[in-house]
């Protein structure tokens, strides 16, 4: 296979396209899963990710994962546990991959985008990255996921846009954020404070569009930009 000849060059990136509707998935070869040069990792389409229980990337930082699928549950966590400088990973996940589990444990992780398609429901959705600085959830599922997203310290800027109604799990590990983007119909509730947010872009979708508005400005002290869109009431202002 090609791609073996291409690691044994030492290469520090690595892009691998396959089209999702081939009758056969592309099974990538063991030896990308142990290459000491690899620095960029984009996976994308008809790709079976069978992560052997050998696996070592030292030096990958940037890890795109679209479409693909995975040999067990297990594999992208796996995956993950063993990039000890992992520092941006974005994974779009699809009707037709089998992901039951999305788990991202990463200490070194400092910015992660997600998407999650239409019809897509997962059985578990845990994230623990205390060195994320930039988090990108778009979640295109009117269904709640079982959510447990916690360890953001150092988080400053986030791009939420949800179908689902159910903020709750999600709002309270992005208070630390400076800037803020938001597409949502849902309330989050009482209790939280963005102390630290300062610009706010929020695109609202429920029926009541003003409530979710008011709510931000009475929990956001030191807000200093605002831009507001209500879909429902034709409504755009910039403060």
């Amino acid at each position: 296979m090609w791609v073996v000849v291409v690691l044994s060059r030492y290469v520090r990136e690595l892009e691998i396209y396959s089209s999702c509707y081939q009758d056969k998935q592309n099974i990538l070869p063991s030896s990308l899963y142990t290459c000491k040069s690899l620095v960029i990792l984009k996976l994308n389409g008809g790709i079976l990710m069978d992560v052997p229980r050998m696996v070592c990337l030292p030096s990958l930082k940037t890890l795109v994962l679209k479409g693909v699928n995975y040999f067990k549950q297990e594999s992208l966590q796996r995956l993950l546990s063993n990039c000890p400088v992992l520092e941006d990973l974005v994974v779009n996940l699809c009707h037709h991959d089998n992901m039951g589990k999305f788990i991202v444990i990463v200490p070194s992780l400092q910015r992660l985008s997600l998407y999650i398609g239409y019809k897509r429901v997962l059985d578990e959705f845990v994230i623990d990255t205390p060195s994320l600085e930039y988090f990108k959830l778009v979640d295109r599922n009117y269904d709640s996921h079982p959510c447990l997203i916690e360890n953001m310290p150092k988080l400053t800027e986030a791009y939420v846009d949800v179908r689902s109604t159910d903020l709750q799990s999600l709002i309270g590990s992005i208070t630390s954020v400076k800037r803020l983007i938001i597409s949502s119909k849902a309330m989050f509730g009482d209790g939280y404070i963005f102390n630290r947010l300062e610009r706010l872009t929020l695109h609202v979708l429920e029926e009541n569009p003003s409530n979710l508005l008011s709510q931000f400005l009475k929990d956001s002290p030191n807000l200093q930009e605002l831009e507001y869109f209500s879909e429902l009431d034709d409504v755009c202002f910039f403060y």
